[in-house]
């Protein structure tokens, strides 16, 4: 086996380290395992986060950017050669992310991953030209079926991967009680959970204006939580400027790491996203064995999700439909036992790490 030195970048600064962060962690405990190194680096504004504190005393090879573009050069070379990194794999990305990492290697064998956790973006023909030039002899790794086709269809000849996204599913192992009454929760109201960080991406004006319609026309008592982990005033304006006001029936709720705890008060979750790369949310639920509804666009319905309900996107009319379908149905514990079980199967981090491994061994 080739000993690898890997030095990984994410463009990442959530209040949580979430399932993304907890992916790596088991990656590099395995690299680990093996004789291999991984290092981590971040973006300046992740060096407040308590995740990213915990990680650098766990691991020690932590570092930071600065958000000087010549100071972080000098860095990351600095880093590249004391610690003969001969692999970078990159995650969330950005033309300027790209240029620094080409700057900091130049001269060196070093190879390059881009990871893909999202759809491929259309450039217009003058920044396709640079992306083209930026990712020469790269590798990209796409964390889904549609990510891979829509990363072909961008006509790129670089050589590309597809791994699905995994789940470390240990952590939905540990979750609070929540109290229901805390949340405004009454007896006999329907709990309905998602996540809103963006608010069109995530379809949360198709989900808001479903449940309205529900509760206007069948008088069902249901209450939204919408998880958001920033630019919740922005978020409110724009449920006050699409309802006409602040409906009670929802309430705006903090991210938690021990997301389970969310799961397991609520009776269904829903995706409604317009655009996903692979939706780590619907097979959090379906392991929390909660009934979840999904919008039926590539990234999702390509997933091992027998037991979702599936509307259209964008089509509210549908997914009243499937609102109501799964209140009728309530939790069908066998049906959710299996999914729960599949999910297990197709999804668990483990198969995520050996293939990653693999990959590096083979470039």
């Amino acid at each position: 086996m080739i000993y690898r030195n890997v030095l990984h970048f994410s463009d990442y600064g959530s209040p949580y380290k979430g399932n993304f962060i907890s992916s790596l962690e088991g990656l590099s405990e395995k690299l680990e395992e093996l004789n291999h190194n991984q290092i981590f680096i971040f973006p300046k504004r992740t060096n407040t986060r308590e995740w990213s504190k915990d990680m650098k005393i766990k691991y020690n090879k932590v570092y930071f950017f600065t958000g000087n573009f010549f100071k972080d050069l000098i860095l990351l070379r600095r880093i590249i050669v004391e610690q003969n990194i001969d692999i970078i794999h990159i995650h969330f990305f950005t033309a300027k992310t790209l240029l620094l990492f080409n700057c900091a290697k130049k001269f060196l064998n070093i190879k390059v991953i881009i990871h893909l956790h999202g759809q491929f973006p259309i450039y217009k023909r003058t920044k396709k030209i640079i992306m083209k030039w930026l990712t020469k002899k790269a590798y990209f790794i796409c964390c889904s079926k549609s990510v891979k086709k829509s990363f072909i269809d961008s006509q790129y000849n670089n050589k590309v991967y597809r791994i699905d996204n995994a789940v470390f599913f240990p952590r939905l192992d540990k979750y609070e009680l929540l109290n229901k009454i805390d949340y405004g929760i009454q007896k006999n109201t329907i709990t309905v959970l998602i996540f809103g960080y963006d608010y069109l991406i995530k379809g949360v004006d198709i989900v808001i204006q479903a449940i309205s319609n529900i509760i206007k026309q069948k008088n069902i008592n249901i209450k939204l939580l919408i998880s958001i982990s920033s630019n919740v005033d922005s978020n409110k304006n724009k449920i006050i400027k699409q309802l006409g006001g602040f409906p009670s029936w929802i309430v705006i709720i903090e991210p938690r790491n021990d997301i389970a705890s969310y799961y397991n008060i609520c009776d269904i979750f829903i995706s409604a996203s317009r655009s996903e790369g692979l939706c780590y949310a619907l097979v959090e639920a379906a392991y929390c064995k909660t009934l979840s509804i999904a919008s039926r666009i590539p990234a999702q319905s390509d997933m091992k999700l027998k037991y979702a309900l599936w509307f259209e996107s964008e089509n509210i009319k549908d997914l009243e439909n499937k609102i109501i379908e799964g209140i009728n149905i309530g939790k069908y514990k066998i049906q959710l036992e299996e999914q729960k079980k599949m999910v297990i199967e197709e999804y668990d981090l483990r198969l995520w790490v050996k293939k990653i491994i693999n990959i590096y061994d083979s470039i």
